[in-house]
């Protein structure tokens, strides 16, 4: 274990020793500095602020991402600027670009060849994809049905396997990018894994001005070695520490129906269970029990990342990103907007 991930451990030791109340008193300092984070973020993108909104969610929630859109549109790059921007170090990050000749060994670390000689199958797995804290990995759906196998098995129990058997993996969040989504009927496990599917799509139709300065800086940026994003005002144990109050608060839902409906208004679940009917009844959606519980956390997440603490009617907005065929995506999206539309 390197020294980043034995500072990181001991971090995440300290928080968890926290209780609910002494959360609850650092959240509007805590809530301050996420906000401030984002505004300086969203100063080197052009037109990517509910992108940058909805990756700092999945760095709250622990939950994989993905993003959708042609090449030269920045995916790659608003990843690594997120990583970068919360310190997160060097060594506990990892990018990787997929194509169907990856083998399972650029992933997940090389056999080593004195346990070979033993007759033991065991990785060198030190900064392989199963021990960093955030991983991006572009081009996702042209892996191979061994690395697929692979991802499926980190995404959903944290875990790879050595020797047949289950090793905890220390992955909190996957960032993953593709040009389109997957109509290969053996991807779609793995994409339906990715529960936020967000579109990022050319700006310089509405943005062209902007764009062309934003670039010349980024050349600029790259001449002189510098990164102003870096080491933002919101840290990753910032969210470390607002992961926990919300853990500990839907602890205190389970106990207590009335705590949800504090958190969670009745006429915006209500609206909520309307919108999952719809979407399943009319537009011919899949979501599954375990779906829906991520999409309430993610709700109840997004809600937290905008300074609030009580869900409003836009923050359903949510359910625009949670399409899973292609020819899905817009067609959600505007049957949620017109829904909320009318609600306000």
């Amino acid at each position: 274990m390197t020294q980043a991930q034995d500072e990181l451990k001991q971090e995440k030791l300290n928080i968890e020793q926290l209780s609910l109340e002494q959360l609850d008193q650092e959240r509007p300092k805590l809530l301050e500095a996420l906000q401030q984070h984002l505004l300086m973020l969203n100063q080197h993108f052009v037109d990517r602020k509910e992108v940058l909104e909805l990756a700092m969610l999945c760095v709250l929630l622990e939950e994989p991402l993905l993003l959708l859109g042609p090449p030269g549109t920045g995916k790659s790059m608003l990843c690594s600027r997120v990583s970068e921007s919360l310190h997160i170090p060097s060594k506990l990050r990892f990018d990787y670009l997929m194509t169907p000749f990856t083998e399972p060994s650029e992933l997940f670390g090389p056999i080593d060849l004195h346990a070979l000689k033993e007759g033991r199958f065991i990785r060198r797995t030190q900064g392989s994809l199963a021990h960093v804290q955030v991983a991006f990995l572009d081009e996702i759906f042209k892996a191979n049905s061994a690395i697929l196998n692979a991802l499926l098995a980190l995404l959903n129990d944290r875990v790879y396997y050595e020797e047949g058997e289950a090793k905890p993996a220390q992955l909190e969040v996957l960032f993953a990018a593709s040009n389109e989504l997957p109509s290969d009927p053996s991807l779609l496990a793995l994409s339906d894994r990715f529960v936020l599917k967000v579109p990022v799509k050319n700006t310089h139709d509405s943005y062209w001005d902007q764009l062309l300065t934003r670039g010349l800086e980024i050349e600029a940026q790259k001449v002189s070695g510098q990164k102003p994003w870096q080491f933002g005002p919101c840290s990753y144990s910032d969210l470390l520490k607002l992961r926990r109050f919300l853990h500990l608060s839907y602890a205190k839902e389970a106990e207590d129906p009335a705590i949800r409906d504090y958190f969670f208004p009745p006429p915006i679940m209500l609206e909520f269970r309307r919108l999952i009917t719809a979407l399943e009844m009319d537009l011919g959606l899949y979501i599954s029990d375990r779906k829906l519980i991520k999409i309430y956390r993610l709700i109840r997440g997004l809600c937290l990342i905008r300074g609030r603490s009580i869900v409003h009617f836009q923050d359903l907005d949510l359910l625009r990103f949670i399409t899973q065929a292609p020819n899905e995506q817009e067609l959600v999206a505007d049957y949620v907007s017109r829904a909320l539309r009318e609600l306000t």
